[in-house]
């Protein structure tokens, strides 16, 4: 339990995750025809557990990586990842029925969908591909985590919007990464 919340402070800390939610929940909320607080604040929540649930499974599936590149995190220093990985499922599967619950079948598939090919990505497929489209490829989650909090089935106002708007976010997550590594790289050559 300490190394979970050892984990928690250093990789998920709760301003960085919060602000995210509440970006991709007002970007979903934009092409919404249905926006009032309590969605939004629920849509907020649902927003948290997904960001974790993936940046926790991102972390699980670098850590052979990240104990070269990073050996002082948390994830590098523990011996047996048992307890990440069963929060990771205990996520996925909150994740799976509060969206069933909140949302509609659509955005659950999307849900589904979107585990089942991260799924196939880092266990099956990332490693015959260049290590520099990893990163490209996980920020694609951002985009479709707007898609299931805008729920398709529910009336848009406007689609157009929606779709927009999740073109923005994944450019966005691109700019950020892009921005991030600079930085850690400058850090590294000049501790």
């Amino acid at each position: 339990m300490n190394d979970l919340l050892r984990y928690r402070r250093e990789r998920l800390p709760a301003a960085l995750v919060v602000t995210v939610a509440v970006l991709l929940t007002i970007a979903a909320a934009l092409g919404s025809a249905r926006v009032d607080s309590v969605t939004f604040s629920c849509d907020v929540l649902m927003a948290v557990v997904l960001v974790v649930q993936f940046r926790l499974w991102d972390d699980l599936a670098d850590a052979a990586h990240d104990r070269v590149q990073f050996p002082n995190r948390v994830l590098c220093q523990v011996e047996r990842h048992n307890n990440f990985w069963l929060v990771v499922l205990v996520l996925f599967a909150f994740n799976g029925v509060a969206i069933w619950c909140l949302k509609s079948l659509t955005a659950t598939v999307t849900h589904l969908a979107l585990n089942a090919l991260f799924l196939a990505w880092y266990h099956m497929v990332r490693g015959y591909f260049d290590k520099s489209l990893n990163a490209w490829f996980v920020l694609t989650k951002y985009p479709v985590l707007v898609f299931i909090l805008a729920d398709p089935s529910q009336p848009m106002e406007n689609k157009t919007r929606v779709f927009a708007s999740t073109a923005i976010v994944y450019v966005a997550a691109c700019l950020y990464e892009v921005l991030h590594n600079s930085e850690v790289r400058n850090a590294r050559r000049n501790p």
